[in-house]
């Protein structure tokens, strides 16, 4: 019943029998090989066989057996308090409830403190279970949908927060753990793949009932979730403003965690657009995490700096970011995070031109997010194989992959991805020679697009790619360069890495068809991309400045 290891003064203090007796009893026991000593301590022994454990619990009386589990349980109280986990598994076993809810929750708080999420899940699943009060079962319901969440285990943390919304009423005591719950459920579901349209809309719904209720930790928590979906409909703007405001509600709050927390949204909203003052709150977020202990927040945060690193030019901080938030992830055993840290990783090596790495972080990614069902982070990944393939010269595969990105993208309401990849899939029908493909995915692009024209988003330098080489098909050479120069001009407040592959990828055309002007743009980035370090990108350069000698020469 203790289990599969037997510790001798546990075993005298739940009443198996008196030291010399259960001293008697291993003798014999060791002499038939049924148990082994311990190899880490004297006074413990290990059964020899698994099953011979489960034969002799399933011929034991039931009755008695849930005795034996309630005074092992309570010896383990005394002798050693924090086995919390061992402790919960026997009140469950002698069916005690109270003491079961009590050292569940413990050993769940204890489990994520290590980041054990899938016992975390485990423990608040079992302090569900045993819960009889309103506010009890919206404890265990919170907890259980927060670590379900870090864990990748969606769709359980969903069904739980349904199950337990349905059965509380709205009243005082449990009011603000009702909205914690709502809150908690809409961030499974979208997780899951719930457009970010109807996720805002039901954020918002929460966030009045949080500024309705007086409730500020609610209502930072949702201005955060508010600004997140914001960004991901395109509203830089807004979202920018609303983070900021989370933020500021924050200081005045506080909390150092919810403080991290805007901070860490703060800096991922102006990454959108490019900022790099992003830098300081993810440094002053990481910083938060690290007083705290939360090794979940150090590896976002680990993420984001490399995002920056990489925005600026800096790749080397950038893959050390990357490589640090990788290990992390693993260390920690969330998937999730640990997923994104791969798939950045790859597409700074995919820049670089170190492909079968590309590929391998791509590869580890998408099995993370597939495993976890996380649908706008698996949707990232296959973008980025699509870009792959097309910096491969497979422009066939790339056609793959960006359909069915598109396709992902329109179920889960993601338009920028699926702007980015109509306009990736009609680059490589173009490659193909599939001139009307390439033709009606510009159509659908602009048509996407609409009058948002400054609307710039991680891709945006597809579209333009795609237009300049459309404009130059049918309205020459000139009008296309002067188009290219818009787009370069557009993106280089944004990302210095699209504005300089834009110009690598179109001058060569545009210079043989007599656009001299594009050699200006070529000056103005031959002397940046070294600095930037993607290998493709500078042997591009080194061509293009061999190209103009030559033509200059003539």
């Amino acid at each position: 019943v203790i289990g599969r290891e037997l510790d001798i003064d546990t075993a005298v203090a739940a009443g198996a029998g008196t030291e010399d007796e259960l001293l008697d009893a291993i003798d014999e026991a060791v002499g038939a090989a049924v148990l082994e000593p311990s190899r880490q301590d004297a006074d413990r022994y290990t059964f020899a066989h698994t099953l011979l454990v489960d034969s002799i619990r399933a011929m034991a009386n039931p009755r008695r057996l849930r005795r034996t589990h309630q005074a092992v349980a309570e010896a383990l109280v005394i002798r050693e308090p924090n086995a919390a986990a061992a402790i919960a598994l026997h009140y469950d076993q002698a069916g005690d409830a109270p003491r079961t809810l009590q050292w569940a929750m413990r050993a769940g708080r204890q489990a994520a403190g290590v980041h054990a999420n899938d016992e975390a899940v485990a423990f608040f699943s079992m302090a569900h279970r045993h819960a009889d009060s309103p506010v009890d079962l919206l404890d265990a319901a919170v907890l259980l949908a927060q670590v379900a969440e870090t864990a990748g285990r969606y769709a359980e943390g969903e069904r739980v927060s349904n199950q337990t919304l349905a059965d509380v009423p709205d009243a005082p005591e449990t009011s603000h753990a009702l909205r914690r719950l709502r809150r908690h459920r809409e961030r499974l579901r979208a997780l899951q793949g719930q457009s970010s349209r109807q996720t805002l809309d039901a954020y918002q719904r929460l966030l009045g009932e949080a500024e309705a209720a007086g409730d500020e930790a609610e209502r930072i928590e949702l201005l955060m979730t508010v600004s997140q979906s914001l960004a991901r409909l395109g509203d830089w703007p807004e979202a920018e403003r609303v983070s900021r405001g989370a933020v500021g509600r924050a200081e005045s709050l506080g909390d150092p965690r919810l403080l991290a927390d805007a901070l860490v949204r703060l800096g991922a909203t102006l990454v959108l657009v490019g900022n790099l003052e992003a830098l300081q709150y993810f440094e002053r977020a990481s910083e938060l995490f690290s007083e705290l202990e939360d090794w979940y927040g150090i590896v976002r945060c680990q993420i984001n700096k490399g995002i920056v690193y990489s925005l600026a030019g800096d790749t080397r901080a950038a893959e050390e970011a990357y490589q640090r938030a990788v290990t992390l992830g693993r260390e920690a055993h969330a998937p999730d995070v640990g997923g994104v840290a791969s798939l950045n990783l790859g597409v700074l090596y995919m820049k670089a031109g170190r492909y079968d790495e590309a590929q391998q972080y791509f590869e580890d990614a998408r099995r993370l997010f597939t495993q976890v069902k996380n649908e706008p982070h698996r949707l990232a990944t296959l973008y980025n194989m699509g870009h792959l393939a097309r910096e491969r010269g497979e422009p066939d595969r790339a056609v793959t992959w960006y359909d069915e990105t598109a396709q992902l993208a329109r179920q889960i309401a993601q338009a920028d991805v699926e702007i980015g990849a109509i306009a990736g899939a009609g680059l490589a029908a173009w490659a193909l020679g599939r001139t009307d493909a390439s033709q009606a995915a510009l159509r659908d692009v602009e048509a996407l697009i609409g009058g948002r024209r400054d609307w710039w988003f991680q891709g945006r330098e597809l579209v333009e790619a795609l237009r300049v080489r459309s404009l130059h098909a049918q309205a020459g050479a000139a009008v296309a360069a002067e188009a290219l120069a818009h787009g370069v001009t557009a993106a280089e407040a944004h990302d210095a890495y699209g504005a300089a592959w834009l110009v690598a990828e179109l001058a060569p055309d545009l210079a043989d068809a007599g656009a001299t002007s594009v050699w200006d743009l070529v000056a103005r980035y031959a002397g940046r991309v070294d600095a930037l370090g993607y290998a493709p990108l500078s042997r591009r350069y080194a061509a293009l400045n061999q190209a103009q000698r030559l033509a200059t020469a003539r």
